[in-house]
């Protein structure tokens, strides 16, 4: 099925205490490539040689999961996350209780699949009162994590833009996903860093210091000079973030996770898919050239 995979450029040297470097951190998420399919982004992801692969659940509803398992493990991709979770506030008629479950089974899939990372997004405010949507969360999560901790799963929580709240998540600063963090107070809770989402908070760069003991995974995409729509992110380099800064402040406060390009595009999902990989690729490869870390 899988074509064999060519030399390379993320296979660099180890750090001198045989840490993984930057480069074999690297993960491509498959909304990043939402055009194509499970198969394909197996594929061509692993032709690439790509060390891992973010996987979405919305792309594997049609996906056996025993056959999901084989098609992994044959690639050679690790999975670096499973996502997402959440919508625990009963958005849209879709019942607390039902989410709660979805959840379950996703978290059951990541352990099958080898995947340590579940990403979860609150949902909306739904009508309710902040101190409410605020409970229905905490006490979803307090009833999830004993799971995780059996199967060796990280759930990790992320805030999102302003502008996405309606929608997504009525987290949508840092500090807010901290307080649940430390209100849980689980190990296996943590935090979702996306260098998009959290773009428009201030001292970013100087803040993930302290941070970064609380990140589960980091999700890269960069903020366009001229967005065209929400779904308009633009890949590393191509946009107006500090993103060189962000890694360079992750690694030196210890982070080791994976880095996983995360580029909701309407204008590349029309393109070659293959060729938006590519491009994706180059771009955080570059962006590890510019850091002050072992590559």
């Amino acid at each position: 099925m899988f074509s064999q995979r060519t030399p390379s450029p993320f296979q660099k040297r180890k750090s001198q205490d045989n840490e993984l470097s930057y480069a074999e951190r690297i993960s491509v998420n498959q909304l990043t490539t939402l055009r194509s399919t499970v198969d394909e982004d197996l594929k061509s992801y692993a032709a690439m040689s790509i060390p891992g692969i973010g996987l979405s659940c919305r792309k594997l509803y049609d996906t056996l999961p025993n056959q999901l398992i084989q098609d992994i493990r044959q690639s050679g991709l690790q999975v670096s996350s499973l996502g997402w979770i959440g919508a625990f506030t009963g958005f849209n008629g879709h019942p607390r209780c039902q989410a709660v479950q979805e959840a379950k089974q996703t978290i059951k899939l990541a352990a099958r699949l080898g995947c340590r990372v579940v990403t979860v997004l609150s949902g909306p405010q739904a009508g309710h009162i902040t101190s409410h949507a605020r409970r229905l969360l905490v006490e979803s999560l307090q009833t999830l994590l004993p799971l995780a901790e059996s199967c060796g799963v990280d759930l990790a929580l992320m805030p999102m833009h302003p502008k996405f709240e309606d929608q997504w998540s009525f987290l949508t600063t840092l500090a807010e996903v901290q307080a649940i963090i430390k209100q849980v107070g689980h190990r296996r809770l943590g935090l979702c860093f996306s260098t998009y989402h959290s773009c428009h908070e201030s001292g970013l760069v100087d803040r993930l210091a302290s941070l970064a003991r609380d990140i589960k995974l980091v999700q890269v995409a960069d903020w366009a000079r001229e967005p065209r729509c929400a779904n308009s992110r633009a890949m590393p380099g191509e946009g107006i973030l500090r993103l060189p800064e962000m890694i360079q402040a992750l690694e030196q406060a210890g982070y080791r996770g994976w880095y996983e390009l995360d580029v909701w595009c309407r204008e590349n999902w029309k393109r070659d898919q293959e060729e938006v990989l590519r491009e994706g690729v180059n771009a955080m490869l570059e962006l590890g050239a510019l850091l002050d870390v072992p590559s």
